[in-house]
């Protein structure tokens, strides 16, 4: 994981030093830009609780993840914007004391509003983003359980739904009117945890 977060910043720093001479050179936007992209990013799942698994033992659930997903921006001011998207979590499998498994798919729906610290038409654009981001997580346990027949599989599925309040910080890089690089890291609030993320976009603007 560190070496995952190491590696995505050095990246990001080299894109912001790549990008330094096309600052002298910026383009003249002063348009509403829409943009579609596409990302990858690691995070680390910080709420770490005891649940109930299918025979009622508890399973350990906290984890670092991977995440891809997709997004949509819209900038329809010089320094402000909204942005929404969606990403699914890569989270392992679990073994439960019993010996069976849990399995965890999580989706996360953010949505920021985006404040640039730069007007819009310069090629580096540092941001702060804040709003809410939806967790869909389903939960499913599998094991074997002792009936009055004898021995059987059991499954076990949990599904949630979870509003949680979201800051983003970040570096949008316009590479030229189409292309754009961004590089963001989320700090989610967990259940009294804070559960950061470090994310690489590339998106494409749509007009």
């Amino acid at each position: 994981m560190k070496a995952v977060i190491l590696t995505l910043t050095a990246l990001s720093v080299t894109v912001a030093a790549t990008a330094q001479p096309s600052l002298k050179k910026a383009y003249k936007d002063k348009a509403p830009r829409l943009t579609a992209g596409l990302q990858l990013g690691a995070g680390q799942d910080l709420r770490i609780v005891n649940v109930e698994g299918a025979s009622g033992l508890p399973a350990r659930v906290g984890e670092n993840y991977y995440n891809m997903g997709a997004y949509l921006r819209w900038d329809y001011a010089s320094r402000w914007g909204v942005q929404v998207g969606v990403q699914k979590n890569l989270l392992p499998t679990y073994n439960t004391y019993d010996g069976g498994t849990m399995k965890r798919l999580q989706y996360e729906i953010p949505l920021l509003a985006l404040y640039y610290f730069t007007p819009r038409g310069t090629a580096l654009r540092p941001y702060i983003g804040w709003g809410v981001t939806g967790i869909v997580t389903q939960d499913k346990w599998q094991g074997i359980v002792q009936t009055t027949n004898g021995y059987e599989q059991r499954v076990d599925i949990t599904n949630s739904f979870k509003l949680e309040p979201t800051l983003s910080v970040g570096l949008n890089w316009q590479v030229n009117k189409t292309l754009q690089i961004n590089h963001n890291i989320l700090l989610r609030s967990r259940s009294g945890y804070i559960s950061p993320s470090m994310n690489l976009g590339v998106g494409l603007s749509l007009w």
